[in-house]
């Protein structure tokens, strides 16, 4: 019983970490004598939202679980 009690704390352990989504990483960006730099912000911004729909597939409503 104890066995059993590790083993699904541990499952329930690899499973979370593998859906943990790495915040706070912004990337370095050169702008010099660049004619779209006005565009930064825009362009994060739709970085951010393509990272955040990848993420989507550890969640069960996204794999679309009957409810």
């Amino acid at each position: 019983m104890k066995k059993l009690k590790i083993s699904v704390i541990i499952a329930s352990a690899l499973m979370l970490s593998a859906c943990y989504t790495q915040g706070g990483y912004t990337p370095a960006v050169d702008t010099y004598n660049n004619q779209n730099a006005c565009r930064i912000n825009q362009d994060m911004a739709e970085c951010r939202q393509l990272t955040e729909h990848s993420a989507m597939p550890c969640s069960l409503s996204a794999l679309n679980w009957p409810s």
